[in-house]
């Protein structure tokens, strides 16, 4: 896929009524789905801590599932350049993946398992989308098997009255038309360097679930 900005906001949930009616008049609504995405890191989260010390070419591997197909999965690899644009890498695999003999993944191991709903829209240059209900679930040696998707989640504290809103897009200079700028500005909303990934992992850490994890 070619490079992207990606501007993130979180939004209270109070205002996501009123957000959704407004890019119902304004965009085209693509599609509501649930997304489940497998991380992976090394044994000392590296690529976590690459990513609290923004460093700039930090980048994540993970394992994504849509609700909507129960026979195709997706490895991606995402990569912030210098340009501050995000670039993935996204393979088709089968249900079978294997992440051991994955040469990419080498070094690289199941970590945490997240889970959140999604609604998507877009115009002719940019894409808008909404995540809510976000969840989660460290992944140890005896989940992963084919009933790996179906674990137990725990909601991300962070995000349980608040969702996800983000802006993607490949020209800076025209990505924020008029009408996504009312929204912007008449919500108070402002950028955040919001992480999925960083904040399950820390809120998991912080509730003691990580014992049976591969970081031992």
């Amino acid at each position: 896929m070619k490079p992207r900005k990606e501007d993130k906001y979180v939004v209270d949930i109070k205002q996501y009524s009123k957000l959704i009616e407004i890019l119902n008049k304004s965009y085209k609504k693509e599609n509501e789905y649930g997304i489940k995405s497998i991380y992976f890191d090394d044994h000392d989260f590296s690529l976590l801590k690459n990513s609290l010390n923004k460093k700039k070419f930090n980048h994540k591997f993970r394992l994504r599932k849509y609700t909507f197909d129960n026979e195709t999965l997706f490895l991606e690899e995402k990569n912030k350049n210098i340009n501050n644009e995000t670039e993935k890498i996204r393979t088709k695999v089968g249900m079978n993946f294997n992440y051991k003999v994955e040469s990419s993944l080498n070094g690289y191991h199941p970590k945490i398992l997240i889970s959140y709903d999604r609604i998507s829209y877009s115009n002719s240059i940019l894409r808008i989308t909404i995540d809510k209900n976000i969840k989660y679930k460290f992944v140890n040696k005896i989940d992963w098997h084919e009933n790996l998707w179906n674990l137990d989640f725990t909601t991300l504290d962070y995000t349980r009255d608040k969702c996800v809103l983000e802006i993607k897009y490949s020209n800076i200079d025209k990505y924020l038309d008029m009408n996504l700028q009312n929204i912007i500005e008449g919500n108070n909303l402002f950028k955040n360097k919001f992480s999925k990934y960083v904040n399950c992992v820390l809120d998991g850490l912080m509730k003691g679930q990580h014992e049976n994890s591969y970081s031992r």
